[in-house]
């Protein structure tokens, strides 16, 4: 089943993700977990207040300037290798 959370914090760190080139890691301090209609979800609601990784896309990664400090939204899809960030459904707030 298909699955997304919109997730909502603090860029803690953004690295390279050695495993996949086309890919950043960030770590994100969780401020706040939102469901996504029609989707099972991705990251537990209680997941507040706790650090996750994402990898964002590259691109998005770039075109979003991620940085330490900043405040983001990603819809995030959790699958067998981690949490992934939806390229389009990333933005800074």
């Amino acid at each position: 089943m298909e699955n997304w959370s919109v997730v909502r914090g603090r860029v803690h760190s953004v690295g390279e993700d050695a495993a996949r080139p086309d890919f950043k890691r960030v770590e994100l301090a969780v401020d706040e977990i939102a469901p996504v209609d029609g989707f099972a979800p991705a990251v537990e609601a209680d997941a507040g207040g706790s650090v996750v990784e994402i990898a964002v896309p590259r691109a998005t990664a770039d075109a979003l300037a991620l940085a330490r400090g900043m405040h983001v939204e990603m819809h995030t899809r959790a699958t067998p290798v981690g949490l992934f960030a939806h390229p389009d459904r990333a933005r800074v707030v």
